[in-house]
């Protein structure tokens, strides 16, 4: 699993796979996914908002 954290205040779920399946990820995935946490990890709280009303992310309670 791939997760991005935001210290304390949020995280982001950026990718998951099964180690039996694969290794690891290829440069281009890592490239990928290291956008994906600098996108997620800088936006502000309306577009969070925002993402969230749009469902391109969901929010898991703990």
């Amino acid at each position: 699993m791939l997760i991005a954290f935001h210290g304390f205040d949020f995280s982001v779920f950026l990718y998951g796979f099964s180690k039996s399946q694969r290794d690891n990820l290829d440069p281009k995935e890592l490239q990928i996914v290291q956008q994906l946490a600098a996108r997620w990890l800088s936006a502000s709280p309306g577009e969070i908002k925002r993402a969230l009303e749009a469902k391109e992310l969901e929010e898991v309670q703990q």
